[in-house]
């Protein structure tokens, strides 16, 4: 993770092939607990970054 604010994160790593449109964000937290999941939304994609809008927890 690059950056991150309430509304939205960007990320860096091999994510040429992560399309724009809807998307999960999994989290795992340090301490082994089950993994945060959060809907969002792939805004853009830029040299190895992607930028992501946050929406929420994920329905389950």
């Amino acid at each position: 993770m690059v950056d991150w604010s309430a509304a939205g994160a960007s990320l860096s790593g091999p994510v040429d092939k992560v399309p724009l449109g809807p998307a999960t964000l999994s989290v795992s937290p340090v301490d082994g607990t089950a993994d945060i999941q959060l809907s969002c939304e792939v805004i853009w994609r830029q040299e190895g970054k992607i930028g992501l809008r946050l929406i929420g927890p994920v329905p389950h």
